[in-house]
């Protein structure tokens, strides 16, 4: 009688067992498969051009830059760093926001009234591309930088 494990059919570690004049493998971890064959890195689980490394019971993905995750599936823009409806797009290895007018700044946080170019206690709001100022009493000029004249 034939032993069905008599030709080493468990790959990868796996213990070999008679069932039914049959084998059946018993696979270590992270090995599967009929014959303890595939191996996690197999099914390639690391995204955008991320490298399988096997570790002791499982995988692990070492990521290109700029990508990041269990699976390299992140990148920087994927929770949108940019403010104020800024589009993030990837460079090279970073990550740049395109602003939309009137913001700036390298997360769009930024607009012409951040640093309030009003004088005198003038009050900045936006107003379409720019901004305007709003003066106090005594004040005048795009930027309130005149002080009225009393006669």
């Amino acid at each position: 009688k034939v032993d069905p494990c008599s030709g080493g059919p468990c790959k990868n570690g796996g213990t070999c067992s008679v069932e039914n004049n049959s084998f059946k493998c018993y696979c270590r971890a992270p090995f599967s498969g009929k014959n303890c064959e595939t191996d996690p890195c197999t099914k390639t689980p690391c995204k955008n051009g991320g490298t399988c490394r096997l570790q002791e019971n499982s995988f692990k993905c070492d990521c290109k830059t700029p990508y990041f995750g269990d699976n390299c599936e992140r990148d920087p823009c994927t929770k949108n760093p940019c403010e104020n409806g800024g589009i993030c797009r990837l460079q090279g290895n970073s990550s740049k926001c395109y602003c939309r007018t009137p913001y700036f700044g390298d997360k769009c946080q930024k607009d012409p009234c951040t640093n309030n170019p009003c004088k005198n206690g003038g009050t900045c709001s936006l107003l379409g591309d720019s901004f305007k100022c709003d003066c106090k009493d005594n004040f005048v000029g795009d930027r309130c930088e005149y002080g009225k004249n009393f006669p």
